[in-house]
């Protein structure tokens, strides 16, 4: 009901993303479910908003310029499809990548 008050996946997407971006830690957590799962290219899993948040703050230590940059974005079902690309000026951190968020319920539950 009042579907046209919810805001869109999409714009929830784009929002964590800016929030990342501009380095908003307190409106990085308020996108994360509290069973917020970060998965990485290596399969390794990071489980809880709590484990997760330790993780941006520590990516936001290390790479204090890190942003990414957004070429294409494709809802399907409850996922997300993000392509683009992470920049920094840490050569292991950069580079073209894509991923995957899930919002089954309005929150982030899952971005790899």
């Amino acid at each position: 009901m009042f579907s046209w008050l919810r805001k869109s996946r999409l714009h929830t997407v784009k929002a964590f993303i800016a929030a990342l971006n501009e380095r908003d830690l307190d409106k990085i957590e308020a996108f994360l479910a509290a069973d917020f799962r970060f998965i990485d290219t290596s399969n390794k899993e990071l489980r809880g908003a709590r484990a997760c948040m330790g993780m941006f703050h520590r990516l936001l230590e290390l790479a204090p310029d890190f942003r990414v940059e957004v070429e294409a974005i494709v809802e399907r079902g409850d996922d997300i499809l993000i392509s683009g690309s992470s920049r920094t000026i840490i050569p292991e951190m950069q580079g073209a990548t894509q991923w995957r968020a899930r919002l089954p319920s309005g929150n982030l539950t899952a971005r790899r």
